[in-house]
């Protein structure tokens, strides 16, 4: 049974036959942008409300819960029948009928420059507290919904129904000419058109019309019990195959999306990841390449005045010296007086 309700996953022919009739859709007046922002070219859709949906709205659909709202991917998902007949159905036109017909004056629609928070509040408002709900257009919309499906499951059972002898209505001819015990007073019916009677008939109008009633009610309870086992085989084969199908593409839908969800959360929470690192990793190493560049920095400049005070001393030192040797020689030099020239002679 699971296999025959999820079958229509594998039919490529089939969804790529609901992969053209969703683009037509979505190029439906009112479909062409999303039904709770009007953000433009709508990716996604909700099957249980029938409208389409942008992205931001989309996550927001999915926050809210199955119970309100169920959610799939335009062209990732696999759709079954039942799903498009939804969607055909209502559209966003309809939806925006019924859930934002009685909006006041004071509360005003959100767009898709708003923010998150106040489009997620328009979302609950509309379609989980009804504080916008208009009873005639969903009554209206209901009413069109029962049309389509009758029409639809007519032309099912005008397609499925191949007549035959046993199904094919009973045609309101006259039995034989005599009749047995078992019908109604054992009187003789009429013959057939255009055959003389045999017997004359004073009281035929009698059996006439017994036969003619008799004919109705037979005629009668054939039709309605063949149409009522065909419609009820009909009815019950749709819908139980459109409930399955519904249910069984929903719930697989759900876990696909919730696979989608956790690869998409890991993915983002690995990036972020990598990226605090790497700013960890990066000021880390700004940090130690400028203490080291201070360092080093600090090194040179005591190097450099290390040397420059070492020459200045050292200048100091020899300057000093100077001075004090000269001091010295000009001290010794005043004590012993002037000194004969070598070749002076005294006569």
């Amino acid at each position: 049974m699971a296999s025959a309700a999820t079958a229509y996953k594998h039919d490529k022919a089939l969804q790529a036959a609901h992969q053209r009739e969703l683009k037509a859709l979505l190029r439906a007046p009112g479909n062409e942008t999303c039904a709770d922002c009007g953000g433009r070219f709508p990716r996604f859709a909700s099957v249980s409300l029938g409208v389409f949906l942008c992205n931001r709205c989309y996550g927001i659909h999915r926050g809210i819960g199955v119970h309100v709202t169920r959610t799939k991917c335009v062209e990732l998902d696999a759709w079954s029948a039942g799903e498009i007949a939804a969607m055909r159905a209502m559209g966003n036109k309809r939806a925006a009928a019924i859930w934002q017909g009685n909006v006041p004056s004071s509360v005003r629609a959100p767009s898709s420059a708003s923010p998150d928070a106040e489009v997620e509040r328009w979302i609950r408002d509309k379609y989980e507290r009804h504080l916008y709900h208009n009873p005639a257009a969903a009554a209206a919309a209901a009413a069109a919904a029962a049309a389509a499906a009758a029409a639809a499951a007519a032309a099912a059972a005008a397609a499925a129904s191949v007549p035959t002898p046993a199904s094919a209505p009973v045609a309101a001819s006259p039995p034989p000419a005599t009749c047995s015990s078992s019908w109604p007073n054992s009187t003789p019916l009429p013959p057939p058109a255009g055959v003389a009677s045999a017997a004359a008939q004073p009281s035929a109008a009698h059996p006439s019309s017994i036969n003619s009633s008799i004919n109705g009610s037979i005629n009668g309870s054939i039709n309605s019990s063949i149409n009522g086992s065909i419609n009820g085989s009909i009815n019950g084969s749709i819908n139980g195959s459109i409930n399955s199908s519904i249910n069984s593409s929903i719930n697989a839908a759900s876990t696909q999306h919730q696979r989608q969800h956790q690869r998409q959360h890991q993915r983002q929470h690995q990036r972020q990841h990598q990226r605090q690192h790497q700013q960890q990793h990066q000021r880390q190493h700004q940090r130690q390449h400028q203490q080291q560049h201070q360092q080093q920095h600090q090194r040179q400049h005591q190097r450099q005045h290390q040397r420059q005070h070492q020459r200045q001393h050292q200048r100091q030192h020899q300057q000093q010296h100077q001075r004090q040797h000269q001091r010295q020689h000009q001290r010794q030099h005043s004590k012993q007086g002037p000194h004969p020239s070598p070749h002076h002679h005294r006569p």
